[in-house]
Protein backbone atom coordinates (compact mmCIF):
# COMPACT_ATOMS: atom_id res chain seq x y z
CA UNK A 1 0.00 0.00 0.00
CA UNK A 2 2.69 2.68 0.83
CA UNK A 3 4.58 1.43 -2.05
CA UNK A 4 1.56 2.42 -3.91
CA UNK A 5 1.27 6.31 -2.28
CA UNK A 6 4.91 6.32 -3.21
CA UNK A 7 4.61 5.87 -7.02
CA UNK A 8 1.35 8.29 -7.16
CA UNK A 9 3.49 10.95 -5.75
CA UNK A 10 6.64 9.82 -7.28
CA UNK A 11 4.14 9.86 -11.11
CA UNK A 12 2.61 13.50 -9.90
CA UNK A 13 5.77 14.89 -9.10
CA UNK A 14 7.14 13.78 -12.60
CA UNK A 15 4.24 15.45 -14.26
CA UNK A 16 4.73 18.49 -12.09
CA UNK A 17 7.98 18.94 -13.84
CA UNK A 18 7.32 18.16 -16.98
CA UNK A 19 4.36 21.05 -16.89
CA UNK A 20 6.53 23.23 -15.17
CA UNK A 21 8.88 22.46 -17.74
CA UNK A 22 6.78 23.30 -20.57
CA UNK A 23 5.51 26.47 -19.25
CA UNK A 24 9.37 27.76 -19.04
CA UNK A 25 9.78 26.95 -22.29
CA UNK A 26 6.56 28.71 -23.65
CA UNK A 27 7.33 31.67 -21.60
CA UNK A 28 10.84 31.94 -23.23
CA UNK A 29 9.40 31.89 -26.71
CA UNK A 30 6.89 34.26 -25.75
CA UNK A 31 9.94 36.43 -24.26
CA UNK A 32 11.83 35.84 -27.81
CA UNK A 33 9.19 36.61 -29.92
CA UNK A 34 8.69 39.70 -27.61
CA UNK A 35 11.86 40.80 -28.17
CA UNK A 36 12.68 40.57 -31.47
CA UNK A 37 8.89 42.18 -31.98
CA UNK A 38 10.59 45.03 -30.04
CA UNK A 39 14.04 45.07 -31.91
CA UNK A 40 12.70 48.34 -34.09
CA UNK A 41 11.91 50.26 -30.88
CA UNK A 42 14.11 52.72 -29.52
CA UNK A 43 13.72 52.49 -25.85
CA UNK A 44 16.07 54.45 -23.68
CA UNK A 45 17.78 52.61 -20.79
CA UNK A 46 14.82 54.32 -18.76
CA UNK A 47 12.45 52.57 -20.50
CA UNK A 48 13.82 49.39 -19.83
CA UNK A 49 14.27 49.80 -16.11
CA UNK A 50 10.71 50.87 -16.19
CA UNK A 51 9.61 47.37 -18.36
CA UNK A 52 11.44 45.48 -16.16
CA UNK A 53 9.77 46.94 -12.66
CA UNK A 54 6.15 47.00 -14.29
CA UNK A 55 6.64 43.37 -14.95
CA UNK A 56 8.13 41.92 -11.86
CA UNK A 57 5.77 44.18 -9.69
CA UNK A 58 3.13 42.84 -10.89
CA UNK A 59 4.32 39.17 -10.35
CA UNK A 60 4.82 40.12 -7.12
CA UNK A 61 1.08 41.08 -7.17
CA UNK A 62 -0.15 38.39 -8.52
CA UNK A 63 2.05 35.97 -5.89
CA UNK A 64 1.16 37.84 -3.29
CA UNK A 65 -2.81 37.78 -4.29
CA UNK A 66 -2.45 33.85 -4.86
CA UNK A 67 -1.47 33.63 -1.68
CA UNK A 68 -3.70 35.21 0.44
CA UNK A 69 -6.15 32.97 -1.27
CA UNK A 70 -4.46 30.25 0.09
CA UNK A 71 -4.12 31.57 3.18
CA UNK A 72 -8.02 32.19 3.42
CA UNK A 73 -8.92 29.01 1.76
CA UNK A 74 -6.94 26.45 4.33
CA UNK A 75 -7.99 28.49 7.42
CA UNK A 76 -11.10 28.45 6.68
CA UNK A 77 -11.91 31.91 7.01
CA UNK A 78 -13.98 32.32 3.49
CA UNK A 79 -16.44 29.45 4.93
CA UNK A 80 -19.34 31.01 5.28
CA UNK A 81 -19.02 33.31 2.25
CA UNK A 82 -21.91 33.10 0.06
CA UNK A 83 -24.06 30.32 2.52
CA UNK A 84 -27.97 31.10 3.00
CA UNK A 85 -28.33 32.57 6.66
CA UNK A 86 -30.03 30.41 8.81
CA UNK A 87 -33.76 31.71 9.61
CA UNK A 88 -34.05 33.65 12.90
CA UNK A 89 -30.55 34.40 12.80
CA UNK A 90 -28.53 37.51 12.72
CA UNK A 91 -30.20 40.47 11.01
Amino acid sequence: MQDSDQRKRFAFARLLAVLIAAAVLALGALAVFVWFEFGDLDLSINGYIALVLGALGTAIVCVGLMFLVFFSAQGGYDDEAGKMPKPGGRK
